[in-house]
């Protein structure tokens, strides 16, 4: 296969990747934020440490998504150019949304 064959291969995959990492990024903090307006309406005490505890989980959601789109953006931009170091950041962020992306969705399981 020739050089341009495997970047288009490795880009391809990676925007698959991307996309359904982001995908069950959203939905994960979709549900989060349903859980928090359900839970932020009961009067139970103890109700309002979870709102907490979602409302952390949530800001997480949203930096990571913010992450994962710069990261996104960063590779179609310059994916020929970037250095080894700089992929394998933005692989390490890949795995910590997967990982985020396991927490909250075994938590509506």
């Amino acid at each position: 296969m020739t050089t341009t064959g495997t970047t288009t291969d490795n880009q391809n995959s990676f925007s698959q990747k991307a996309a359904a990492i982001s995908e069950q990024l959203a939905k994960n903090i979709e549900q989060l934020g349903a859980a928090i307006d359900e839970y932020s309406q009961s009067d139970v005490p103890e109700h309002k440490e979870v709102v907490v505890k979602l409302q952390s989980l949530a800001g997480q959601g949203a930096g990571l998504a913010m992450t994962m789109a710069e990261c996104i953006k960063k590779v179609a931009k310059e994916q020929s150019q970037l250095a080894v170091r700089e992929m394998q950041a933005i692989r390490a962020t890949f795995t910590e949304v997967e990982q985020w992306n396991h927490l909250v969705s075994e938590m509506f399981e």
